[in-house]
């Protein structure tokens, strides 16, 4: 996704962004500061709807690269891989609004 306004996300409102772009989830949010996840290392990578919710994933060595939903009282728990995330996205899946409880 490009970093202009009118190309920043796509026809549905997601963006993926830049790895410029990437932080730690507890360090930013849409919503502001976050508590940590544990001791588990989320990153976030993507929003939706300017913001509105932010895609967290678990980028630690030998993860398979969990991905949460941050911007709701809790978090939600989308995929248990990057992998299947990308195909969530691909599909337009509803878990991609939804998700289920954390953890």
């Amino acid at each position: 996704m490009k970093a202009t306004f009118n190309d920043s996300e796509d026809t549905n409102g997601f963006s993926f962004w830049p790895l410029s772009r990437v932080v730690r989830a507890p360090d930013v949010t849409s919503n502001g500061p976050v508590r940590p996840f544990g001791d588990v290392k989320f990153f976030l990578f993507a929003d939706y709807l300017q913001l509105s919710w932010t895609y967290a994933c678990n980028f630690a060595p030998g993860s398979l690269g969990a991905v949460i939903l941050i911007g709701r009282d809790i978090p939600e728990r989308i995929s248990d891989s990057f992998e299947e995330f990308v195909e969530l996205y691909v599909s337009n899946s509803e878990r991609l609004y939804k998700g289920t409880s954390w953890p």
